[in-house]
């Protein structure tokens, strides 16, 4: 016989406690859905400075030459990956390429400059790391997705 039952567990639980617990897990759904749409946007804009030279560019403020391996791919990939993420479409795949050319661009690119992370690259990797919760979270869709 099992002696510890659901009443014996949450014995000691506040009704503050309760409804806090059932208030988040309301909300639970619109802060991934949040999340995913803050960390799409971010690799949008990566991707577009990459691509189109727009919100500073690359390194020298310009765009990276058309068809260029790797940092036009890449920027492409961060470009299309993150309006997939943002607009909830193929969230798992598209976040994996998305951050799996981050970590690309961080390994070969950034860190290769300077060996800390906070000056050779944050943005890569912070990305890489959200792009993984992305891909990785069941229901990282949220609330307002298109197709997960």
């Amino acid at each position: 016989m099992n002696l510890l039952t659901k009443s014996h567990v949450c014995a000691h639980t506040s009704p503050m406690e309760e409804s806090v617990s059932q208030s988040q897990s309301k909300l639970w759904p619109y802060v991934l859905s949040l999340f995913r749409v803050i960390v799409g946007a971010l690799f949008v804009c990566h991707g577009a400075a990459t691509v189109f030279g727009v919100l500073g560019g690359t390194g020298a403020g310009t765009a990276a030459p058309a068809g260029a391996w790797p940092g036009w791919w890449a920027g492409l990939i961060q470009l299309v990956s993150g309006a997939l993420v943002a607009l909830g479409l193929g969230t798992r795949i598209a976040a994996l390429l998305g951050s799996g050319s981050m970590a690309y661009a961080y390994f070969s690119v950034h860190q290769v400059r300077l060996a800390s992370p906070v000056a050779a690259g944050l943005l890569s990797v912070m990305l890489c790391q959200s792009g993984g919760c992305c891909c990785c979270s069941d229901g990282m869709g949220g609330a307002w997705k298109l197709l997960s």
